[in-house]
């Protein structure tokens, strides 16, 4: 049996990004911690916690040089409105194209154009957009 990898196998340029990031954040020092996964890749998972990042369940308070590392995937509103609250530096890594598709609801909304997303509501890229909006499941 012959196998031919594609040209395009590999990480995204938006999962690139995010690990790009994510090690700047881990040299400059301080506290890091992010909700979840930084991307669905357990090689990358492992990668980042050799770097330090801690992985968190929940935003809780606290004090010195500690930060929110958002996701390639993004993040609603309230987790980054928490975040701030709670004396986090916001540090993130959300995917250009993620944020587009953000933007672009955002902007349907507010022309008032009713918007459906067919999906599993356990992902969380889909959770995140609907956090983001009024959007119907």
């Amino acid at each position: 049996m012959k196998i031919n990898l594609a040209k395009s196998a590999g990480l995204c340029f938006g999962v690139k990004r995010a690990l790009r990031i994510t090690h700047e954040a881990a040299k400059k020092g301080g506290k890091v911690y992010m909700l979840g996964d930084l991307v669905h890749n357990e090689e990358v998972i492992k990668e980042i916690s050799e770097l330090g990042i801690k992985k968190i369940k929940r935003l809780r308070p606290g004090r010195g040089n500690r930060s929110l590392l958002i996701q390639a995937h993004g993040a609603g509103v309230k987790i980054f409105n928490q975040a701030r609250l709670l004396g986090y530096k916001i540090i993130d890594a959300t995917c250009p194209m993620v944020k587009e598709i953000h933007r672009k609801v955002k902007e349907a909304e507010k022309k008032t154009i009713k918007l459906s997303l067919l999906a599993m509501r356990s992902m969380m890229r889909c959770r995140e957009l609907l956090a983001k909006s009024t959007i119907l499941l």
